[in-house]
């Protein structure tokens, strides 16, 4: 994915963006998918990571 604040051609390249982004996703996925309750810390970037994995914040 693009980075949001840069033009193209300013990102080193490669761009590993889209990667991390990736990986937030299934870092996220498996946060979500364990029975603890929710830590609060994460409240805070719930907006952030909802737009990341496509789910509802």
């Amino acid at each position: 994915d693009p980075d949001p604040l840069l033009p193209p051609e300013l990102l080193p390249q490669p761009w590993a963006g889209a990667a991390a982004r990736t990986v937030v996703a299934e870092c996220w996925a498996a946060l979500d998918a364990t029975p603890l309750p929710p830590i609060r810390l994460f409240r805070w970037y719930a907006e952030a990571v909802a737009e990341i994995t496509g789910t509802p914040a």
